[in-house]
């Protein structure tokens, strides 16, 4: 009898030994969860960026392309400051 009472003393505190690590466990686990979680919000929000940067990249060539040919246009028009010189260079080449 003395040894059913101490076996159901001991078997109690297994219990709530068992029910803290059950509750130290679960705190790991959601720990986990949130920084795993974390990690995955932050690389979807910087995929959207990373694509927009090559957008901004290739857009910029583009420019770059543009206001090269209109600075050509513009030594080529007549009446632009850059036309006389233009004019010039291209005699000399020519001649």
């Amino acid at each position: 009898m003395v040894q059913l009472k101490q076996r159901e003393s001991v078997g109690s505190s297994f219990h709530f030994l068992d029910f803290h690590q059950l509750q130290i466990d679960t705190k790991k686990q959601v720990q986990q969860l949130t920084e795993k979680t974390t990690t995955n919000e932050l690389a979807r929000v910087k995929m959207p960026e990373s694509k927009q940067h090559g957008k901004l990249t290739v857009m910029k060539g583009q420019l770059a392309e543009i206001e090269k040919d209109t600075q050509a246009a513009d030594r080529a028009t007549v009446g632009s400051p850059y036309y006389s010189a233009y004019m010039r260079d291209l005699t000399r080449w020519l001649f």
